[in-house]
């Protein structure tokens, strides 16, 4: 099983994630639940009386790391939604794959193993050392942080710009700077312009990436400048670009 980060990164899960199972594609039936990796692991063995323990199998009981919620996943209004619903508590989203049954136990199966391997990447990312923040980038926090929203917006779509320019060049240098600065910039931006998306989208290699860059762009100054008309368009035109990944 092959999760997609919708939201987030999958090199640094956040440890609690909208997991889902469907396509994006609009009118298409989607189960979800959420999945939160525990900083403790959980022992429930120690929480049944022992006169029941004989009755109850053990295996599984023990030094539980992750927990979906509900265990069965359910159905979903919709992906907008469920991308509502992660940006508002800062989840990640995640895709699962699709469903081909709706037997209890083929669903259960197949959300345990999304959510296991959902921890086991939350675990492999725990494991790198924490990076040292760079003097330039500690200065562009104070820099960002006295910007306003239009020079905020000016400074990615030249970074972004940067990135991709590096990324056609095969400047895997580059393209981790202006990365890195990218992550510092996304910080001090409202949720609503989806920071991670943006993210996400000018990584993307090839032509898909350019195109996929190109509309969250232009989806950031529709925003600022309270230009609704199109949104829904773009919005779209993102979805049927996702849906090729």
């Amino acid at each position: 099983m092959d999760l997609i980060f919708d939201i987030g990164r999958s090199d640094k899960p956040k440890g609690h994630a909208v997991v889902y199972f469907g396509s994006a594609t609009a009118g298409q039936r989607l189960l979800a639940s959420y999945c939160v990796v525990l900083p403790i692991a959980l022992d429930l063995t120690k929480f049944v009386p022992p006169a029941f323990m004989t009755n109850m199998p053990q295996m599984g009981l023990q030094n539980i790391t992750v927990i979906p919620l509900p265990p069965l996943p359910v159905e979903a209004e919709s992906y907008e939604q469920l991308r509502t619903l992660a940006t508002r508590r800062d989840d990640d989203l995640v895709q699962a794959g699709t469903f081909a049954s709706s037997d209890p136990t083929s669903l259960l199966g197949s959300l345990n193993e999304a959510c296991q391997q959902y921890a086991n990447l939350y675990a492999a990312a725990a494991r790198q050392p924490e990076a040292v923040p760079e003097p330039e980038l500690l200065g562009k926090d104070i820099l960002y942080s006295v910007m306003s929203e239009k020079e905020k917006l000016g400074e990615l779509t030249r970074l972004v710009g940067m990135l991709r320019y590096a990324l056609d060049g095969r400047d895997a240098r580059q393209a981790d700077e202006d990365l890195k600065e990218m992550e510092v910039l996304v910080r001090y931006l409202p949720a609503k312009y989806r920071g991670a998306d943006v993210l996400n989208a000018a990584r993307t290699p090839g032509e898909r990436g350019n195109q996929l860059t190109e509309l969250h762009i232009r989806r950031c100054y529709k925003l600022a400048d309270e230009d609704y008309s199109g949104l829904d368009q773009i919005e779209n035109e993102i979805t049927e670009l996702r849906k090729a990944e």
